[in-house]
């Protein structure tokens, strides 16, 4: 009888084990278990990071396109930066100082060459977009003198006239700017100067004082520098340093009643010609932009 119990209760022991088990055993979909009371299932650490790989390396969008690192591309269009002085003066009225040209004057009937007249341009300029700009500039210089000779026999001082003048300048350009890049402008500028001078040049006497005049026209183009001074807070303000190359035609003309001689000449010239100095007579440009 004593057997018979141990072995009901040995039996019962393996029972009630074989039932809990299955119980306390995770699920496994991958082996088909989905019944009620399965465990949470983890994934193998490998399948787990290829499935962050995966998601970081693409996203699917919206419309069903798929992009990642190693297919993104900047579409954005590369345009003028608008920024920079140069920029910043557009559609701004600039004036300013536009160099000194030598118009021609005759000096004496007889040669009738080598005298000029000192004129300065002052004029505006203006920028129509980043590119491209109107200047133009109007010039007046004016001089006259006296000179005094001592003669030392009869202690008398004779003065002199000396060649009184005029002149007078108009000049017309098209700066274009190649390129700019904060308060820096690389420009070309085509050009026209037209000139003209008349003065008398006075002789011992009234009946030798000899009318004479002068007149300039030249083309041509100018390449430099145009920089704004907004390293020290005054982007308004810039300089413009160029040299350049004209086509030039001079004539001079003096005349003593009815005899007249005149001159003329011809030259294809660069800006800078005897010193190198010579740049700060035409080269040089100051504006001022409103």
């Amino acid at each position: 009888m004593k057997a018979t119990i141990r072995s009901l209760a040995v039996l019962g022991c393996a029972a009630a084990i074989s039932v809990g088990s299955p119980a306390q055993a995770q699920a496994n979909p991958e082996l088909g278990d989905t019944g009620a009371g399965a465990g949470t299932w983890a994934p193998p650490a490998s399948d787990a990071e290829g499935s962050a790989s995966a998601s970081t390396d693409g996203d699917v969008s919206a419309d069903g396109s798929f992009g990642g690192d190693g297919d993104s591309s900047d579409s954005s269009d590369s345009g003028p930066s608008g920024e920079g002085a140069h920029a910043d003066m557009v559609g701004r009225l600039g004036i300013g100082f536009f160099g000194v040209q030598a118009v021609p004057i005759c000096t004496d009937l007889n040669a009738c060459g080598g005298g000029t007249v000192s004129v300065p341009a002052i004029g505006v300029r203006y920028w129509l977009d980043e590119t491209l700009a109107i200047e133009g500039a109007l010039g007046f210089g004016t001089s006259s003198g006296t000179a005094t000779r001592v003669d030392p026999n009869n202690m008398v001082d004779n003065e002199i006239l000396e060649r009184g003048e005029t002149a007078f300048l108009l000049h017309a350009a098209v700066p274009i700017a190649l390129a700019a890049s904060g308060n820096f402008v690389f420009e070309v500028v085509p050009e026209m100067n037209v000139g003209y001078a008349m003065g008398t040049q006075f002789g011992a006497t009234a009946m030798e004082d000899q009318d004479v005049s002068g007149l300039l026209f030249s083309l041509g183009g100018r390449a430099g520098a145009e920089i704004h001074f907004g390293f020290i807070g005054i982007p308004q303000l810039s300089l413009q340093g160029t040299v350049g190359l004209q086509l030039e035609f001079t004539s001079r003309t003096g005349a003593i009643g009815a005899s007249e001689g005149t001159r003329t000449t011809t030259n294809i010239r660069t800006s800078v010609q005897n010193s190198p100095w010579d740049i700060f007579t035409g080269g040089v440009a100051a504006i001022y932009y409103l």
